[in-house]
């Protein structure tokens, strides 16, 4: 992943841990899915998988707020549905 695509993840990750609801977290992934697929379709399984990746790894000991944790997994939810509607599509 070249270093500007690395630097929009974590900006998504950071912007995903700081909403406040489910629906600005599905429309934050839609968003940048949507822009990944105008680049490169083919990147966008690539794009899906390296994201849930990154939330997985974050620690839910170092996660403070109740709220920010429960967005975290919805939004690992979300993408794997997502990667399952690809899959399934293909």
């Amino acid at each position: 992943m070249n270093p500007a695509a690395l630097l929009s993840q974590q900006v998504l990750i950071e912007t995903i841990r700081s909403s406040r609801s489910q629906k600005k977290v599905i429309e934050l992934i839609d968003s940048a899915l949507h822009s990944v697929c105008a680049e490169a379709s083919d990147g966008a399984t690539f794009f899906l998988k390296s994201l849930r990746s990154e939330l997985s790894s974050i620690d839910p000991i170092e996660v403070a707020d109740p709220e920010e944790w429960n967005l975290i997994q919805f939004s690992r939810i979300y993408l794997h549905r997502l990667m399952e509607n690809r899959s399934v599509a293909m």
